[in-house]
């Protein structure tokens, strides 16, 4: 009996060690749903390097008798570099370029333009570079050509040297005579429905003799009629008495289009023809601002006188370009003026670097030579010229900016005119 119940209790002894030790099976679980979304992917993460610097020389004449255009355009330059560079500046592959201006004062001469060009290509190794402006701009292609540097000029006469088959690393940073010619007659003939005779002042720098043909096709083009021989006066003119008096001179001329010159041009010439009783319309193909011709000739002798000059109130500028002209306002006065041909050569100069991916200057020179559009300063742009330049889209054609004075003396924009394109 005792043994009967030791049995008993050890079988009652081992189940429980078996209830106890081991563990129960996991119960099934349904799987589940197969999902139908793509499967997650990482980005790459952002890059840690460091801004690098990359230096853009700038020819400025900030002596001789440009330098009331090229100073205040140098400093919008350095204004336009500043909000690119807080914008982020120029990337390529990756890697930030802050832009750093390096101005060379060429001092209005060709024997300055040699050693500014010298200085920025061999003493600092710059591979681009903005200006020079004009006639000045064959003094760099000899320079910077065989050491394939890319210069952006910011202004053409379409004289030898400038920008032709022998200068392939220049490009035109602006539209250049013909496009500011384009764009001024264009805005004469709708301004100034009754006018058909018309005839041109220019700086005696040989110019005329080169864009001449291109301008009368023009005027032919807007219903114009050029009358009489081209009024020529030197760059260093002063008194601009014998000028008015050959213009005063040509009866039939209804009025007249002045290319190539500066306020002190512009604003001697209008005061003598307003003093002497002879208000015809008087177009200004430059982007000499108003109230600067204002200060030379009086407001009084403005009237019937416009300029192919940006204005702050202009309504249809880009968002990026409206940002530069505030920010150069505050910093240099409400009365500075707003040059902007070197701000809008380097503005599209960021665009063929990053286009290209490259700092790279034959990257860069065949990436832009391919571009059809661009934008500008002024508005979207288009790559043309090859015809008149020889070279295929090495300037931009864009919306020209026309300017006047309002009846108080400020500076107000009568418009953008669309030029379509540069032959």
């Amino acid at each position: 009996m005792k043994k009967l119940l030791f049995i008993a209790l050890s079988l009652v002894l081992v189940s429980a060690l078996v209830l106890v030790g081991c563990p129960s099976p996991a119960p099934e679980t349904t799987p589940p749903p197969e999902t139908t979304q793509p499967p997650q992917t990482t980005q790459p993460p952002e890059t840690t390097q460091p801004p690098k610097t990359l230096e853009i020389g700038y020819l400025a004449c900030l002596t001789g008798f440009i330098s009331p255009k090229d100073v205040p355009e140098s400093n919008m330059a350095l204004v336009t570099a500043e909000v690119i560079n807080e914008q982020g500046g120029i990337t390529v592959d990756g890697q930030q370029y802050m832009i750093e201006l390096i101005i060379e004062d060429y001092e209005t001469s060709f024997d300055g333009l040699t050693a500014a060009t010298n200085r920025l290509v061999y003493d600092k190794g710059v591979k681009f570079i903005l200006g020079p402006t004009a006639f000045f701009a064959s003094g760099v292609g000899p320079i910077a050509n065989p050491e394939k540097v890319i210069y952006v000029i910011d202004f053409s006469n379409n004289m030898p040297g400038e920008l032709e088959p022998s200068t392939p690393y220049c490009f035109l940073g602006d539209s250049g005579a013909v496009g500011t010619f384009m764009g001024v007659v264009t805005y004469l003939a709708q301004a100034y429905p009754d006018v058909k005779k018309v005839n041109i002042v220019i700086s005696d720098d040989g110019a005329i003799d080169y864009l001449g043909s291109t301008f009368e096709t023009i005027l032919e083009d807007v219903g114009l009629t050029w009358v009489g021989e081209p009024v020529l006066y030197p760059n260093e003119m002063q008194d601009f008495s014998p000028i008015v008096s050959k213009i005063n001179s040509l009866k039939d001329v209804e009025a007249f289009v002045h290319m190539n010159g500066v306020a002190t041009h512009i604003g001697g010439i209008v005061k003598g023809l307003r003093g002497s009783g002879n208000f015809k319309p008087y177009a200004g193909g430059v982007c000499s601002s108003m109230e600067d011709i204002a200060v030379v000739a009086g407001l009084e002798a403005t009237q019937n006188v416009f300029t192919a000059a940006v204005s702050a109130d202009e309504p249809d500028l880009p968002p990026v370009t409206k940002e530069i002209i505030q920010r150069y306002i505050a910093k240099y006065g409400e009365k500075a003026s707003l040059e902007m041909y070197s701000s809008n050569g380097l503005y599209m100069l960021k665009q063929a670097i990053e286009g290209a991916q490259s700092i790279d200057t034959d990257a860069i020179k065949t990436y832009w030579e391919s571009m059809d559009a661009i934008d500008t300063l002024y508005g979207p742009g288009v790559m043309c010229g090859d015809e008149t330049y020889g070279v295929h889209h090495h300037t931009a054609a864009h919306p020209m900016p026309i300017q006047i004075l309002d009846e108080n003396g400020n500076e107000t924009s009568a418009g953008l005119i669309d030029i379509d394109i540069i032959p």
